[in-house]
């Protein structure tokens, strides 16, 4: 008997989303068939039983993991649930193929919950339980494809039935307990507040460049910094130094030019200005806006100085204390939020804003405390967003002054004098084996500590300082192969799309690396 007339054919259409009630719709009444969503890759169509199918979306936007097995395309934002999302023709061993208007997304149940990229959607199958037979050695068309069966019909090519989990095995396997979330089953470990590396004669502060001078603000008065917003706001009758609002993440941001609020002349803005997300007394958000970025300093309090009485008479100052870095060669001004408060431009500006209200937190879960809040050192590389938790990073600096070092390991880029010490200097796009890029006059260095080595990693750029409550960090999906993952966690935030990659610090080197990097310091 020909297969059509004992199998119903449900085609689907091409501009389908997000199918799963239509699907269990279409599925009701065949209880003596077995529902099948065909589809195809390179022209040869697959089956998967219906139940595996959780939904098809279209191809979201994807962030991409470092050194991942290449069957993985990243991981996706799938209405707040972290999505790995891998090609399907990657994982049958075929070449990749720029997506279409027909690529698809299966969302599918196959031990945890992952997308599959196929090239399009083909029909909905009610399949009687004759047709399906299962896989065997000798069958190729089940074989080759990592199959559990294959729909059979006469006159028509056998349809391999998807191992999807099967297949999946072959290139993400790890042990769950190997995973940062112990083997007990309990969450990755918390970063730690950011008194419990601070130390008692420690201070952590941002710099800031403005009008060719550099400023600071501790760390924790800054919520984050960020680009300059593409839409402002202007405010009528205001200050001159108040350049309007924005908005920022669900909230009106009042911003203030600190060029004009020290007295500077303004000047005209391009792509590296940057705004400093500033809290300031009773909670209010300012943003002070700043010519560009510099560096995460973790100085000692002695190096801290009170601001000469002198020019204390006037009144209160922006200005806090002094910094005196480099055995007083670098003199950096640390701006008090405090009394930037006092000024009554802020107070207009803030007055001109939301009052600094935060954004609703119930997209994280439920409200966060403030002891349950983890703040990240967010940069970029090749476009992506990564973040390391802020108690892993000792400093940030610019990239100037590396040496090439004959002889070296061919993973280190060069080394720093940093106030006397060595430093050893490693490309996070090589680590990541990415595309090199021409640095000049770009780049930043996160200074870190593994295994006892104080080690620089470049990165493309830093974008913010992210402050988000715990709720909204969760643990990697299992993705590595033999080796233990270097993305342990992810910042999921939902509201915005975004997810940003935690990088594990201790992973960035083996032990092999951390020794040859102590020998060269020690050598030096």
């Amino acid at each position: 008997m020909p297969m059509r007339s004992r199998m119903q054919r449900l085609e689907l259409g091409a501009e389908m989303g997000a199918p799963g009630m239509a699907m269990a719709e279409s599925a009701e009444g065949m209880d003596e068939f077995r529902p099948f969503l065909t589809f195809l890759v390179r022209d040869e169509t697959f089956a998967l039983p219906l139940e595996e199918v959780r939904e098809v979306i279209r191809l979201p936007e994807i962030a991409t993991v470092p050194l991942a097995p290449a069957s993985l395309r990243g991981i996706a934002n799938l209405r707040g649930a972290v999505l790995p999302v891998a090609d399907l023709r990657r994982l049958l061993r075929w070449d990749a193929a720029a997506p279409t208007e027909a690529t698809r997304v299966l969302v599918v149940v196959a031990g945890s919950v992952f997308g599959l990229v196929v090239d399009r959607i083909g029909a909905l199958l009610a399949v009687p339980p004759e047709r399906i037979e299962v896989a065997r050695e000798a069958d190729a068309a089940a074989d080759a494809r990592v199959a559990s069966g294959v729909i059979r019909g006469a006159g028509e090519a056998p349809v391999p039935i998807l191992d999807s989990a099967g297949l999946l095995r072959r290139d993400f396997t790890r042990p769950r307990a190997a995973h940062a979330s112990s083997a007990a089953g309990g969450a990755a470990p918390a970063a730690p507040p950011v008194d419990a590396w601070l130390g008692e004669d420690r201070r952590v502060l941002v710099s800031v460049f403005s009008n060719g001078q550099e400023y600071a603000l501790p760390i924790e008065a800054v919520e984050e910094v960020v680009p300059m917003p593409d839409q402002v706001t202007a405010m009528p009758h205001a200050d001159g130094r108040i350049i309007g609002v924005a908005d920022q993440r669900r909230r009106l941001l009042p911003l203030v030019s600190l060029r004009a609020l020290l007295g500077w002349a303004e000047a005209e803005r391009d792509d590296g200005n940057r705004v400093a997300v500033v809290r300031l007394e009773g909670g209010a958000l300012l943003g002070l806006v700043v010519d560009r970025s510099g560096e995460i300093l973790r100085v000692p309090e002695s190096h801290l100085h009170q601001v000469p009485s002198l020019l204390t008479r006037g009144g209160k100052l922006e200005i806090g204390s002094i910094c005196r870095l480099d055995e007083g060669r670098r003199l950096v001004s640390v701006l008090s939020p405090e009394n930037l408060f006092r000024h009554d431009t802020v107070r207009e500006a803030v007055a001109a804003g939301d009052g600094g209200e935060e954004p609703e937190l119930s997209q994280y879960g439920s409200g966060a405390a403030e002891r349950d809040m983890e703040e990240f050192v967010v940069f970029r590389l090749a476009g992506e967003e990564y973040g390391v938790p802020i108690g892993k990073v000792d400093e940030v600096l610019l990239l100037e002054g590396l040496t090439r070092v004959p002889k070296a390991p061919a993973f280190l880029e060069g080394i720093l004098n940093l106030r006397g010490a060595v430093l050893p200097v490693l490309d996070l796009r090589r680590r990541f084996a990415l595309p090199p890029v021409d640095r000049t006059g770009q780049g930043r260095i996160i200074v870190h500590t593994v295994d006892g080595v104080r080690t620089g990693f470049i990165v493309d750029s830093i974008a913010q300082v992210l402050r988000v409550p715990a709720t909204a960090v969760e643990p990697a999906p299992d993705l590595s192969q033999a080796e233990a993952p270097l993305v342990s966690r992810v910042v999921n935030l939902p509201a915005e799309g975004r997810l940003v990659l935690v990088l594990d610090v201790a992973r960035l080197l083996d032990r092999e690396e951390t020794g040859e990097l102590a020998d060269l310091g020690e050598a030096r």
